[in-house]
């Protein structure tokens, strides 16, 4: 009885569903683009907090900006 079942259930074809690669591709290269981004920021974050010519007013001043360039 159970093999009957079996054999009567349409097995699931991808090649009848609709692609969505080229979708799946463009999100994947657009959230690769995004945390190289992130990654960058940090960076330049983390360079100017380790800055020890600057006093802690001018590194606010730096990352305000850094943020606001961002916006």
């Amino acid at each position: 009885m159970k093999l009957k079942a079996l054999e009567n259930k349409k097995s699931c074809i991808f090649s009848e569903k609709p692609s969505c690669i080229n979708e799946l591709k463009e999100l994947a290269d657009s959230l690769a683009d995004r945390d190289v981004l992130i990654k960058k920021d940090y960076k330049l974050v983390k360079t100017i907090i380790h800055d020890k010519l600057l006093n802690n007013a001018q590194k606010i001043k730096k990352i305000k900006s850094l943020i606001d360039g961002i916006k």
